[in-house]
């Protein structure tokens, strides 16, 4: 009679893992490897600093300028620190009576006046006033709030700069001040909550790779599906060197430098105009751009001096020097420097100094 034995196997046959350990094991490798990532980033990318929403601490709505700096606020741009002075301006404090032989400049403008991204010591205005202290006592007074268009830096002249009594006034003109700027609470920087979220999300902000890849992402969907906005329509037909396009918004640019060089005379100071060019223009990728000579006309027209700054930025890009913060539309310390030089030289050349 035939027998069956049961066969039993030496060893159990392998059973495949759970869904569980699949998970952690694939979620480890991510970790791992981001982790690789982000070390290459942090070799071969500039920093990001601290990816931040923007600083909306020393911001408050204004009903005449549409926002304006926090009294005594402390906060950064970028990674430098903040501070607002008494007044409300990003400088150290200044009596309002001008001190017997000193002469003071008054400093309205944008970002680029305030100092984004830098000390304020390497802000255009302090980098100012310390090379003119040299020969002569000086003050200049820095008024600059980001975001600021024309008008709204003739407003903060009216306002708060012209108690100073200032003998000169340098309005800091860059392309975006040529646009309408909405004041509305609602829509201004200063409703912009500046919320850190969970660790998680301060950690990916913080990262040099997600920083580089939101940007590249940014950029090819700009390409890809360019806004339709004002901003970018102004932005490219400057780009292109149209002169002839948006001439609304340049009458609206003389107009408003007309009424500063009318209040800056009403107490014997004069105006004088710096032109910042676009960040193209000063690297030189886009020839057909004539910024500096739409803005010398624009002044003409109302009758004062522009002081053009593309030279300065340009030398120091041809010298193999970014003239710009890394990630930032906005001029480095040795950038400020070298436009001051050239601002210094046009002030005393046109005996707007004395």
């Amino acid at each position: 009679m035939l027998t069956t034995t049961k066969l039993t196997p030496d060893k159990a046959a392998p059973q495949g893992l759970s869904l569980r350990k699949k998970a952690v094991f694939l979620g480890a490798n991510a970790v791992v490897g981001f982790a690789l990532v982000e070390l290459v980033a942090r070799c071969l990318l500039p920093a990001p600093l601290e990816w931040k929403e923007h600083p909306s601490r020393f911001l408050k709505p204004d009903a005449a300028r549409g926002w304006s700096l926090i009294p005594g606020a402390q906060d950064f741009t970028v990674d430098k620190p903040v501070s607002v002075n008494q007044d409300g301006f990003r400088d150290r404090d200044f009596t309002v009576e001008k001190p017997a032989g000193t002469f003071r400049i008054a400093c309205v403008g944008d970002s680029y006046t305030f100092g984004w991204g830098v000390n304020v010591e390497d802000s255009f205005p302090k980098q100012l006033e310390q090379s003119l202290g040299k020969k002569r006592p000086v003050e200049v007074l820095n008024f600059g709030v980001m975001g600021y268009n024309a008008d709204q830096c003739r407003v903060t002249l009216e306002q708060v700069a012209l108690k100073y009594q200032p003998d000169l006034v340098i309005y800091s003109f860059y392309w975006d001040d040529l646009l309408p700027v909405r004041h509305d609470p609602k829509t201004s920087p200063a409703a912009i909550k500046d919320e850190s979220g969970s660790p998680l999300r301060r950690a990916l902000r913080s990262s040099r790779a997600v920083f580089a890849a939101v940007q590249e992402l940014k950029t090819l969907g700009g390409t890809l599906f360019p806004p339709r906005t004002r901003f970018y329509r102004c932005y490219n037909a400057l780009l292109e060197g149209d002169g002839d396009a948006f001439s609304d918004l340049w009458e609206e640019e003389v107009r408003q430098i007309c009424l500063m060089r009318e209040d800056a005379a009403k107490i014997g100071a004069k105006l004088v105009v710096i032109a910042w060019p676009l960040e193209a223009q000063a690297l030189g990728v886009a020839p057909q751009c004539h910024f500096e000579k739409q803005a010398a006309r624009a002044c003409g027209a109302a009758g004062v001096p522009c002081i053009p700054l593309l030279e300065p930025l340009r030398n120091l890009a041809k010298e193999g020097k970014n003239p710009y913060l890394p990630y930032e539309q906005h001029p480095t310390p040795e950038g400020y420097a070298r436009s001051v030089a050239v601002i210094e030289r046009a002030l005393v050349d046109q005996g707007l100094i004395p």
